[in-house]
C-alpha cells in the first residue's frame, strides 16, 4: 500500500512542478505595487506601504533590477 502512496506522491509533484515550469517568473515590482494598492484599499496606514522608486515602477513589467533596494515607507 505503501508504494501506491508514494507513486502518488511522486505523480502529484511531477505535475505540480510541470504546471510551475510553464508560469512566468515572478516580478517582485508589481508585488508590491499590488500590496500598496491593497493596502490603500484596506485603510491602513502608510507605515504598511513600501517605496518604490520611479524607475522601479517604469520597470515593474519587464525585470526586478535592484529589488535589494527596497525600504518601507517611513
Amino acid at each position: 500500500m505503501e508504494n501506491e502512496d508514494d507513486e502518488t506522491v511522486l505523480r502529484v509533484n511531477e505535475k505540480r512542478l510541470l504546471l510551475d515550469a510553464d508560469e512566468p517568473p515572478v516580478k517582485r515590482y508589481v508585488d508590491v505595487m499590488c500590496h500598496n494598492e491593497l493596502v490603500r484599499a484596506l485603510g491602513y496606514a502608510d507605515e504598511h506601504r513600501w517605496n518604490l522608486k520611479w524607475w522601479q515602477k517604469v520597470i515593474a513589467p519587464f525585470s526586478d533590477f535592484g529589488f535589494d533596494e527596497f525600504r518601507k515607507q517611513a
